[in-house]
């Protein structure tokens, strides 16, 4: 992983020491192996599941599916939360 999986960290800690919380949802594959494996986010309850808060219509998979594939939700949680 490079310079994008920083970038995201970065930008998610300024959003963190700011008192806001943080969340990010990806298709890429490698982002969601990187995020999984990271004590810096946590999956939500939106992690790979089907949602069902989106109505059933044509727009449905692409509240799933960027491109086909599985999307990835997480919150970043930072190096020295207590949740």
């Amino acid at each position: 992983m490079g310079i994008g999986v920083r970038f995201s960290d970065a930008i998610a800690q300024i959003h963190l020491d700011q008192g806001h919380r943080y969340f990010s949802r990806t298709s890429h594959p490698r982002m969601i192996n990187y995020r999984e494996k990271s004590k810096l986010w946590k999956p939500t309850s939106k992690h790979k599941k089907l949602r069902k808060d989106v109505s059933d219509n044509n727009t449905y998979k692409q509240h799933i599916y960027d491109n086909k594939r599985l999307c990835g939700s997480f919150e970043y949680i930072g190096e020295f939360s207590v949740k």
